[in-house]
C-alpha cells in the first residue's frame, strides 16, 4: 500500500494539512472555498432527514452556529486546556468530550486527504503547542489515532516551522529563532544550524518556551475593553438570543479586527461584516488607533519580554551561555504576527540589526520551501518535510531540547529532576529521596511535568504542575538504612528513564561505582 505522508496543524483558529509525494500539496479541507488551503477549526452535528448526525467542520459548520449553536464546537484546542471540559449536543442527545470532538474533527479531515485515492496508507505528523503538556498531548494523539490516522509522532510548532524555511542552509554556525503567534499559545524555539561534511544538515534546537496567549486572548480584551466599553446598548439590545452569547460576540471582536489588519482602514463598521451577524450590531465600529491604544496599554509585551528573557536564562543556566545579541534572525509565524504591534516588539528587543519591521513581508513567498505557499502552511509543511527526511532518511540531524522540567512529589512540592531546555539524553543529578514519604505511600513515586523552571514549587498552585505517572517500587529490595536515590535522563524515544538505586547496598558492595536497584520508564514524549 502506498504511504501517504501528511502534516497537520491542529490550529486554535485554523486546521492545516499538507501532504508530501515528491512535492508539497497543500490539502484543500473546505471544498466548496476554491483557493483557501485551512479551513476554520470548528465543527458542526447536523441532523440529517433520515435521523443519522452529518458532521460538518470549517467555514460551513460556523455558518450553521448562526443560527443553531447547540450542535457546535469550535475552539476546541482551547477548551483541550480545560480539565474534563464537556458539552451537551442536542443532534446526539449527549453530552461530548473534547477528545471525542478533536476525533470526530480528524476523522473529517482525514476524509480529505485520499484525492478518491482509498488505498493510501496515511502517516501522520501532528504538531502541538511547546506548552502542551502530556495529558494534551496524549489527548491529540490518541484521538487522531481513533480517527483512523496513523501517527508517527508529535512535533513542537515552532520546531516543525523550521523545515519549512527555504534558505536553512544559508545560516551554517548561526542562531536563529522561530516566533510563532497564533490564535492559543506563543511558541518560541532558538536552533542553530551547521552543515555536514556530508552536504547534510545538523540542526540543533537548544532553547524552547511557550505561553498560553494568543489571538483570542485580544479578541476578548478587544470586545471587553473597547467595544463593551463604546457600545453596551448595542450589545444588550442585539438580536441575539443563545446560550454562549458571550463567545458569540468574542467571535463578532476577531472578525473586526482581523478586516482591519487585512488592509489599512483606520475604523471598521460591522455593516462590512458578510459572516452573517443578526440585527443590532450594525452600527458598531471598531478603530485601529483604539485597537492599538489597547495593546500598548496592556501587558503583553511585557509577557513576551518575560519569555524571551527566561528562554536566555535557561540557556545559562545549562551551560549554553547565549544571549540575544547572537541571533541571526528571526523568522516570525502565526496568524497574529500580522498585527504590527507584534513585530515591533521583536524589533525591540533584538534591534533593528537582528530584525527591522520594515523588512518583514508577512506574504514572503520566497521565505518558504516550493509549494507551501504561505506562512498559514508552514508549521503542516514543515512538519511533513521533519517527516520525509525521518522516514526516508535524509540527511537531516535533529537534536532537541525538552521544553519543560520533569521532577517528583514531595510532600506537597515539585521537586525538579530535569531542568527545562536540557537536550534529550541528559541524566540528571543523583536526587535523594525521603523515606518517611515513600513508606507514607506505600513505596509508590509521583512523576510531574512542570513549565515552570523553578526547582522547588507548591503542588498546590493548579496548572503549574501536572502529573503524568506513578511507579510502584519493589519496597523489599532496599536496605532502607540511608534514603535511596533516583536518576532521571529522557530517551530519544520520548520515554522517561528512571533508575533507583540504594545507599546502604552501594556501601556495603565490594563493586566500584553505583548499584542499580531497579529501572522503571515512563512515556513522556509523543
Amino acid at each position: 500500500m502506498e504511504d501517504y505522508l501528511v502534516g497537520i496543524d491542529f490550529g486554535a483558529c485554523n486546521l492545516k494539512a499538507v501532504a508530501f509525494d515528491g512535492k508539497f500539496k497543500p490539502i484543500q479541507l473546505n471544498k466548496n472555498e476554491s483557493g483557501i488551503k485551512y479551513a476554520p477549526n470548528a465543527i458542526y452535528y447536523s441532523e440529517t432527514s433520515d435521523g443519522e448526525v452529518e458532521k460538518i467542520i470549517g467555514q460551513i459548520a460556523i455558518n450553521y452556529s448562526k443560527t443553531d449553536e447547540k450542535n457546535f464546537v469550535d475552539k476546541i484546542k482551547r477548551k483541550i486546556e480545560i480539565a474534563d471540559w464537556k458539552q451537551l449536543i442536542k443532534s446526539l442527545g449527549r453530552e461530548v468530550t473534547a477528545k471525542e470532538v478533536v476525533k470526530d474533527i480528524f476523522e473529517k479531515m482525514k476524509s480529505s486527504f485520499f484525492d478518491n485515492k482509498k488505498d493510501q496508507n496515511i502517516r501522520a505528523i501532528l504538531t502541538v503547542p511547546v506548552c502542551f503538556s502530556k495529558i494534551q498531548r496524549d489527548l491529540i494523539k490518541q484521538a487522531a489515532e481513533d480517527a483512523g490516522l496513523k501517527v508517527e509522532c508529535l512535533i513542537s510548532e515552532p520546531f516543525a516551522a523550521l523545515f519549512a524555511l527555504n534558505d536553512l542552509p544559508d545560516f551554517d554556525k548561526k542562531l536563529i529563532m522561530i516566533f510563532d503567534l497564533g490564535g492559543s499559545t506563543l511558541d518560541v524555539s532558538i536552533a542553530q544550524v551547521d552543515r555536514l561534511n556530508d552536504g547534510g544538515l545538523k540542526i540543533t534546537e537548544l532553547a524552547a518556551s511557550g505561553i498560553c496567549f494568543g489571538g483570542l486572548d485580544i479578541d476578548k480584551d478587544i470586545y471587553e475593553k473597547i467595544l463593551l466599553k463604546n457600545f453596551k446598548n448595542d450589545f444588550d439590545n442585539s438580536m441575539v438570543d443563545r446560550s454562549n452569547r458571550e463567545e458569540f460576540f468574542l467571535d463578532f471582536a476577531r472578525d473586526l479586527k482581523e478586516m482591519i489588519f487585512k488592509g489599512r482602514a483606520k475604523e471598521i463598521s460591522a455593516m462590512h461584516l458578510t459572516a452573517g451577524y443578526p440585527e443590532g450590531l450594525e452600527k458598531i465600529t471598531l478603530k485601529r488607533s483604539d485597537i492599538e491604544n489597547l495593546l500598548e496599554t496592556s501587558d503583553y509585551k511585557k509577557k513576551i519580554f518575560d519569555l524571551f528573557d527566561s528562554l536566555f536564562d535557561d540557556l545559562d543556566e545549562n551551560g549554553n551561555y547565549h544571549d540575544k545579541s547572537e541571533i541571526a534572525k528571526i523568522f516570525p509565524f502565526g496568524g497574529t504576527c500580522k498585527i504590527p504591534f507584534f513585530t515591533k516588539i521583536l524589533e525591540e528587543y533584538f534591534g533593528e540589526e537582528v530584525f527591522n519591521v520594515e523588512d518583514f513581508d508577512f506574504n514572503d513567498e520566497d521565505l518558504l520551501l516550493e509549494g507551501l505557499e504561505d506562512r498559514y502552511l508552514a508549521v503542516a509543511g514543515g512538519a511533513v518535510n521533519y517527516l520525509n527526511s525521518k522516514i526516508n532518511g535524509l540527511k537531516v540531524e535533529t537534536i532537541n531540547v525538552i521544553p519543560f522540567c520533569i521532577g517528583y512529589a514531595q510532600g506537597n512540592k515539585f521537586i525538579r529532576g530535569i531542568a527545562r531546555n536540557m537536550p534529550f539524553g541528559f541524566e540528571s543529578m543523583p536526587l535523594i529521596l525521603s523515606l518517611n514519604e515513600l513508606n507514607q505511600n506505600d513505596w509508590t513515586f509521583s512523576v510531574y511535568q512542570c513549565f515552570n523552571n523553578q526547582k522547588k514549587l507548591s503542588l498546590d498552585d493548579s496548572g503549574l504542575a501536572v502529573f503524568i505517572g506513578k511507579i510502584k517500587l519493589t519496597e523489599n529490595d532496599y536496605e532502607k538504612e540511608e534514603p535511596p536515590f533516583v536518576t532521571m535522563r529522557i530517551m530519544k524515544d520520548g520515554k522517561l528513564r528512571l533508575q533507583f538505586f540504594d545507599n546502604q547496598k552501594l556501601r556495603d558492595s565490594k563493586k566500584k561505582g553505583r548499584v542499580m536497584i531497579e529501572e522503571k520508564f515512563i512515556e513522556i514524549g509523543g
